[in-house]
């Protein structure tokens, strides 16, 4: 799928304004003026909404840190605003807003330790089972040398057959942009019950990864 970075400058001959490798809040006209190429180029075909967390609220949206299996530490994720404590690594602006005020989640390479892996848990979802599927979607950003890997787990609801469904491993160049990225998994009309995963690791202190605007939609992606 093209990125949204390469349809804004194919369709507006112009580069979204970066800073120092991460994107720079807009003006008000540049952000509106994007979100429309944004919407009009992501979501031409508007989805019911089943479940959605921009992290702009105090309680997470129920999500927590968990452990599992090879999970050592159980506080890696924590909710931000405006850039991570680290230099070069992790966003400065939330995906929502695209301003320093909004806020997001990201794994603190800080605190989860060298080549550790660590996991973030949703609250328990409820959806139709008769529907054809779900579509689910994050917004994600892997800036920094250290990044490594991220990726989806389900969850059913009794705890059995936990499956990874989506995960990806990008060299940290790819990221020097500092964009947020959009990732879509489909989720078979077989669970109407479950939870997600999120699943990071990184390679060392410059290796922060965020995560925004959670969203599941009805039928398949």
């Amino acid at each position: 799928m093209l990125r949204l970075y390469d349809y804004i400058r194919r369709n507006t001959n112009a580069d979204p304004p970066v800073l120092h490798g991460r994107l720079r809040p807009m003006a008000d006209s540049q952000l509106a003026e994007f979100r429309e190429l944004e919407t009009s180029y992501l979501y031409k075909e508007e989805a019911k909404v089943l479940y959605s967390c921009d992290f702009e609220q105090g309680d997470n949206c129920g999500w927590q840190n968990t452990t599992y299996k090879d999970v050592i530490t159980n506080a890696c994720w924590m909710r931000r605003s405006g850039c991570t404590p680290v230099q070069d690594t992790g966003p400065c602006i939330d995906h929502t807003y695209n301003t320093s005020q909004g806020y997001y989640m990201y794994m603190s390479a800080r605190y989860c330790g060298e080549e550790e892996y660590s996991e973030i848990i949703s609250p328990e979802i409820t959806v139709d089972q008769m529907s054809n599927g779900h579509c689910f979607e994050i917004w994600y950003q892997m800036l920094g040398r250290d990044t490594d890997f991220l990726a989806v787990h389900l969850v059913p609801r009794n705890r059995r057959g936990r499956r990874k469904m989506w995960h990806v491993r990008e060299r940290w160049q790819d990221h020097m942009d500092g964009e947020w990225r959009l990732a879509r998994v489909d989720i078979p009309n077989t669970f109407n019950s479950y939870q997600i995963v999120l699943r990071g690791r990184s390679l060392g202190t410059e290796g922060d990864i965020g995560v925004d605007d959670i969203r599941i939609l009805e039928g398949a992606c």
